[in-house]
């Protein structure tokens, strides 16, 4: 009888796992579909953010998109969880508060983000001395699964040994790289989707990786003539290509050093201004940030502005770790960077006054012979106006070359916009330019 009566429960704990399956594959698919994931997106951003931070890090909320997962990390698992909430943790139910379209939108956005490990095993081997770099299946001595997906080189208790990771790594969809902070490291390897990453030379520390999803395999093997805790404790990040800026950890002691490093700088009340160095910008920038949610930079060697984003402005934390070295990040997204030409045609380098901050920053300078003061309006997430007063003779059309980017739209009324140039009307004594997102 007992026999019997578990024939329906094993037929249906399979039709729901085939069910599941089809919804993560539903959902997965999604991701594909920028519409769906900008929807996802906006309403992330209305309902989630607050708790889980707009970029996802985590807040009063979990972190949504690194590799631990409390309630379940398969996609049809977090449309369920994100349905039925968890009153008892102060998450509400929002089943009950928006379309299963627009759940699956925001499952699918939050799918687009994640980045670090998941389904992390390790294995760890006994080898015979220092000098052993041979990792055969007869000296393994333990395995199992990491279920924070951090590697953790603080396992072994053996003097000799070889340590052995493997899962899925989610790496950014721009160039990125796998880097040890160190030198001098114990032979590493590493192995994605199946083949070897060369190394430039037998002891470097940073490896090329595949953009989005991958297998990875990390091996690493020590001796006791590494007397160094940090040799034998390593800290690897993925970082961006020129490894400037570390985007996240994949080891227990990267990770607390990202923790340690994150330093919100934001514009709640009124806008804040900031003079460190930010990635994605040129050197000498200041940055302006606005309760609005938009933020600028102001190029001091240019005279222009090289620099448009949203979000909570910056994490400034890299750079008072990096001492200076380090770039702060962004805590939103791009209008115009560095890679974006937005600029002021002239004949000659121009001079930079001063700055004033009499509750809106103005930026006061000279490009050929005539003097500006640069200041902003109308900000939103969606945009801002840069103004511009005149404050000494011109004749002279002024001439901008604009940057060739489908995310931004650049309009005036002051002048006329033909292919990438703007050129505003002659003899203006005030003229305004308007960046928005399409």
């Amino acid at each position: 009888m007992k026999k019997i009566g578990l024939i329906p429960l094993v037929l249906s704990m399979g039709i729901g796992n085939v069910q599941a399956n089809e919804q993560d594959n539903k959902l997965i698919s999604l991701t594909n579909n920028s519409s769906a994931v900008q929807g996802g997106e906006e309403l992330f951003i209305q309902a989630c953010a607050a708790c889980h931070a707009k970029d996802l890090s985590g807040a009063t909320g979990f972190n949504l998109k690194d590799g631990e997962w409390i309630h379940g990390e398969a996609p049809s698992q977090i449309l369920t969880n994100i349905k039925q909430g968890f009153n008892n943790a102060g998450m509400p139910a929002f089943g009950a508060m928006f379309s299963d379209k627009q759940l699956q939108e925001v499952t699918a956005f939050i799918i687009s983000k994640r980045e670090g490990l998941a389904n992390l095993t390790f294995k760890i081997y006994q080898m015979t001395d220092e000098k052993d770099v041979s990792v055969t299946a007869d000296k393994l001595i333990k395995s199992g699964s990491l279920p924070k997906n951090l590697m953790d080189f603080e396992m072994p208790e053996v003097k000799h040994y070889a340590l052995e990771f493997e899962g899925t790594l989610f790496a950014p969809k721009e160039p990125s790289k796998l880097f040890i902070e160190g030198w001098k490291i114990a032979p590493t390897t590493l192995h994605i989707d199946g083949q070897e990453v060369n190394k430039p030379f037998p002891q470097a520390t940073t490896w090329t990786l595949k953009p989005g999803k991958q297998h990875v395999k990390f091996q690493y093997i020590v001796g006791d003539n590494f007397k160094q805790d940090w040799k034998k404790n390593l800290a690897l990040f993925v970082t961006n290509e020129d490894k400037s800026v570390k985007l996240f950890g994949l080891s227990t002691r990267s990770d607390k050093i990202m923790k340690d490093t994150k330093i919100l700088v934001t514009a709640d009340i009124k806008p804040v201004i900031q003079r460190k160095k930010i990635h994605n910008l040129p050197t000498y920038s200041i940055s302006v940030g606005f309760p609005e949610k938009i933020n600028y930079a102001f190029n001091t060697r240019s005279c222009d502005v090289v620099g448009v984003w949203t979000g909570d402005m910056l994490n400034v934390g890299p750079n008072v770790d990096g001492r200076g070295k380090d770039g702060s990040i962004v805590l939103g997204d791009w209008f115009i960077n560095k890679n974006d030409t937005f600029a002021m045609q002239s004949t000659s380098k121009c001079h930079y006054q001063k700055m004033t901050n009499k509750g809106i920053p103005a930026f006061f300078f000279n490009q050929d012979g005539v003097d500006y003061q640069l200041t902003t309006s109308n900000q939103s997430t969606n945009g801002l106006s840069l103004n511009y007063q005149v404050l000494s003779k011109s004749a002279s059309p002024v001439v901008f070359d604009l940057p060739n980017n489908e995310k931004v739209q650049i309009t005036s009324q002051d002048g006329v916009i033909k292919g990438n140039t703007l050129t505003i009307t002659p003899n203006k004594t005030s003229f305004s330019i308007n960046v928005s997102s399409k």
